[in-house]
Order: structure tokens, then C-alpha cells, then sequence
């Protein structure tokens, strides 16, 4: 059984909209996007492709012309190449895309280290 590897690559305010903003559009997505992180502040009485109206990482706002570095399952890095859902982002692919280990096993070696503090 092939099992879903962890990835990892920059992504930018613009990108991060564009993905959350997807949640709304018609028709609507089966799949929830499930966040991890960040927390964001949406208005749904503005119109589609306006409703985040703040992201936010540890209570700050991210900013324009920055990059994040953010982890994500295999299927979003290359979700485009991959015919990867309602989800897919626009990335630009000269961005560095790191593959790590499975999911799972990423899971349990943080939950390990969580365990002894």
C-alpha cells in the first residue's frame, strides 16, 4: 500500500486566499479543507473570491510579497499535475517541492516527542 508522504513548499498570501476561498465556490466542494496553523476570518456576505477577509499565523496577519513555508499532504503540492480536487492550487512550479516521510510516520514521531514534554 502506497501511503501519502508529507510535502513542503513556499507559498504566498495570494496562494493561501485562493485555496481557502475555494470552499465557497459552486458547485460546493464534498471534501472540507481542513487547516492547520493559521487562522482565518471569513465574511460569507461578501461576494465569492472575497470572503477571507484576515489570515492569520500565532495572532499576526500575514503579509504581501512574503512567503510561508507550509506542509501539506502530497496530493496539494501537486494537485494540478495530479488532478487533485476541487482544492488544487495554482502553484507556481518553480517552487521547490520537498517530499518528506508518510503521513503517518510524521504523525507518530511528533507525537512522540510531544509525549516526553
Amino acid at each position: 500500500m502506497v501511503r501519502p508522504h508529507v510535502a513542503s513548499r513556499e507559498v504566498t498570501l495570494e496562494q493561501i486566499l485562493v485555496i481557502l476561498e475555494r470552499q465557497w465556490q459552486e458547485p460546493l466542494p464534498e471534501e472540507n479543507l481542513s487547516v492547520s496553523g493559521i487562522v482565518y476570518i471569513y465574511d460569507p456576505a461578501q461576494p465569492l473570491g472575497s470572503r477571507v477577509t484576515e489570515i492569520l499565523i500565532s495572532g499576526v496577519p500575514l503579509e504581501k510579497n512574503t512567503t510561508y513555508s507550509a506542509a501539506m499532504n502530497y496530493y496539494m503540492a501537486y494537485a494540478n499535475a495530479m488532478g487533485g480536487g476541487v482544492f488544487a492550487p495554482p502553484w507556481d512550479w518553480g517552487v521547490t517541492v520537498n517530499v518528506g516521510p508518510a503521513d503517518i510516520d510524521a504523525l507518530a514521531s511528533y507525537l512522540k516527542i510531544r509525549s516526553y514534554s
